[in-house]
């Protein structure tokens, strides 16, 4: 029996700006994180972990990317305002977790 096609709406690109976010300042700068996406490690047998995939941007230039980087969790509400400059500090040091060359 052939395999019926089901129709599928195309998906729809979220814009920056009604992604997740937070803001918070460090070094007397304000910044953004935004959750940019999200997934959990392991199997069906063990869940693992939940990810979060967050981009940092600085509030004079909130369009260009400072840096990103997977951290463990499931929302941003649940990282406290001292985690946030640490994240940033690691984020701006490593190679973007988009990079395939890692």
């Amino acid at each position: 029996m052939p395999r019926k096609e089901v129709q599928r709406p195309p998906l729809e690109r979220t814009t920056l700006e009604d992604l997740p976010f937070r803001s918070f300042e460090h070094d007397g700068y304000e910044w953004i994180v935004r959750l940019r996406g999200q997934a959990s490690t392991g199997s069906a047998t063990d869940p693992g972990a939940p990810l979060m995939h967050l981009v940092f941007y600085s509030a004079a230039d909130p369009q260009v990317a400072c840096g990103d980087l997977l951290e463990t969790g499931r929302s941003l509400d649940g990282l406290s305002e001292l985690r946030l400059p640490e994240l940033l500090a690691q984020a701006r040091l490593s190679p973007s977790a988009n990079d395939s060359s890692r």
